[in-house]
């Protein structure tokens, strides 16, 4: 028993001597920035979803099918237990079940307490915006890549997850094709 509560006590040290070179270093305030760079961009690609107007819906025939799910946690201040159920639509079925939806997802639940559905599914964009930069920035601060490299790369991986800058009306058809380099948005009408 002794020597298992030597290992527990050793095993962050045990923890840092394998770890990789890029992974051994704490943050300083340089990293910080880095981070706060990389979301603020985010939040600029993502700038037409911060819009907190629940009558502005993003851009996509897919949005009100993930949406339907989010509703569910409404009903939590409500009644509580009545969660578990989504009486929504056709009758309702069980509310954790749902294939199209992110209903347990941390961001979801939290963002749709806090804003509601529709605004919540916003901010939850944009927060796996900043997410999506956050996580390539680790990985490229685990490479030991440089500063610039690490916020290139991160804000690149950031703006390039979905397509967020709303297409304007035309009246031919277009469709729209997402590049890696930084998030631009290139269309290509079709005839």
């Amino acid at each position: 028993m002794k020597a298992l509560f030597t290992r527990l006590r050793d095993w962050p040290s045990a923890m840092r001597q394998r770890a990789p070179a890029g992974c051994r270093s704490r943050l300083s305030w340089g990293h910080l920035a880095e981070l706060a760079v990389v979301v603020l961009w985010a939040m600029w690609v993502g700038r037409a979803y911060l819009s907190l107007d629940p009558k502005v819906w993003p851009w996509g025939r897919e949005f009100d099918i993930v949406l339907q799910s989010e509703f569910v946690w409404t009903l939590l201040p409500q009644c509580g237990d009545c969660v578990l159920w989504n009486g929504f639509a056709n009758g309702g079925s069980p509310a954790f079940v749902d294939m199209h939806g992110v209903v347990l997802h941390s961001i979801v639940v939290i963002t749709t307490l806090l804003w509601g559905p529709i605004n919540g599914a916003k901010i939850t964009i944009v927060a796996s915006l900043a997410l999506a930069g956050l996580v390539q920035w680790w990985l490229a601060k685990a490479l030991g890549l440089g500063r610039v490299a690490r916020v290139w790369c991160a804000s690149s991986k950031g703006a390039s997850q979905s397509r967020v800058v709303l297409p304007p009306p035309r009246a031919s058809i277009s469709c729209w094709v997402g590049t890696e380099r930084m998030g631009v948005e290139a269309e290509t009408c079709l005839t």
